[in-house]
Parts: structure tokens; sequence; C-alpha cells
């Protein structure tokens, strides 16, 4: 499945109010296991996985991370974006035991692995323009974020 099927305004949750990584993990978790794009072992699977293989990724001018676990947690195949009202912890993905800020955050729900590839590539071609990263960073409402990420070359960013 292409990135643009897979990603929906129904599928942006920003400005998440939190104290911890955790309690995003599971608010998102609940908020997709209502829409049905998960199933109820998604959240321990994502927090386990998390602890294994943080995904937070320290780039030029942004903190983001690509929380994401096994298929077999996934009903249906998505990209959600969401945002917290402030920085949260993460894993650094590239550096074991060191922790980022980070207040951008996209859940992989992929349900084939060889998909995963490539919409990492995709999103981090995304992640180092820094028209983009600006952009993300000012956008406010779902649908200001959805046509950012839904449509880069459309907002002149990529």
């Amino acid at each position: 499945m292409a990135f643009n099927e897979l990603f929906r305004q129904n599928l942006i949750l920003p400005n998440v109010k939190c104290d911890t990584a955790s309690q995003l993990f599971e608010k998102v978790a609940n908020w997709l296991l209502q829409k049905n794009y998960v199933k109820s072992s998604y959240l321990t699977a994502l927090t386990e996985r998390e602890e294994k293989y943080p995904t937070g990724l320290s780039l030029e001018t942004i903190n983001v991370a690509i929380p994401h676990t096994d298929c077999e947690h996934i009903s249906y195949p998505f990209i959600a974006y969401a945002s917290s009202e402030k920085p949260l912890f993460m894993g650094d993905m590239g550096e074991k035991n060191k922790s980022l800020e980070v207040s951008h955050y996209f859940f992989l729900g992929i349900t084939e692995s060889k998909a995963q590839v490539e919409l990492l590539q995709y999103l981090m071609n995304l992640f180092t323009n820094q028209q983009f990263v600006q952009a993300l960073k000012n956008a406010k409402s779902e649908k200001e974020i959805f046509q950012l990420i839904k449509n880069p070359m459309r907002s002149e960013v990529l």
C-alpha cells in the first residue's frame, strides 16, 4: 500500500496532553483500537518493542519518533500522526541508553514488512527537508497537518 493510502485525515491526533511517552502510547493505542485499526494486543506489543528497539530520531532541526510493532497486532494498515503538547522523552534509535525530547510521532501500522522500508525512506525524505520540518512545527489544525504530510509537493515543501 502506498503512503497516500495509509495516511488519512482521521488518523491525526494533535497536541495530546500527557506527561510520558507511555501515556501517549496508551492514548494513541486506545484511539486506534476504537477506530478498529489495531488489535487489543497492540499497546503491549508497541511498548515492548519500543523498550527493545527505540524509535526516536534526532535530526538536524527536529526530533521525531516512528513507533511501530509486528504486523499481527494490526487490523488494518495505517500511518497515524500524533503530536504531544510538550516534548516527551523517547529512546534514541541510533544510540542505546540515550533519550531524546520528542513532540512529533508517526505511528506505523504495517501489515507487509517490505512496505516498511519504503515508508521509512519516504518519511526520512520529509524529515530532512527543512521547509517541511518548519511547516510541521508551525501546523496547528488537523487539516493543515494532513495537507502538509499528504501532499508535501503541493505544499511546496519538497
